[in-house]
């Protein structure tokens, strides 16, 4: 078997390729925000809760 060659080719996206992928980048972005809020407002009621519980 013959390893294969590397031929430093590239490709070249078209214009509605990289506005696919500009537009697939906003959502990842935009559900990590989104995620992170959630973990934190989470994390903050479950603080608040132990607080009130403890009576400080």
């Amino acid at each position: 078997m013959y390893e294969a060659e590397f031929t430093k080719e590239t490709v070249e996206l078209t214009a509605e390729q990289k506005k696919a992928r500009r537009a697939r980048n906003v959502v990842v972005a935009f559900c990590l925000i989104a995620f992170i809020l959630i973990m934190f407002f989470g994390t903050m009621a479950k603080m608040a809760s132990v607080i009130e519980a403890s009576g400080a």
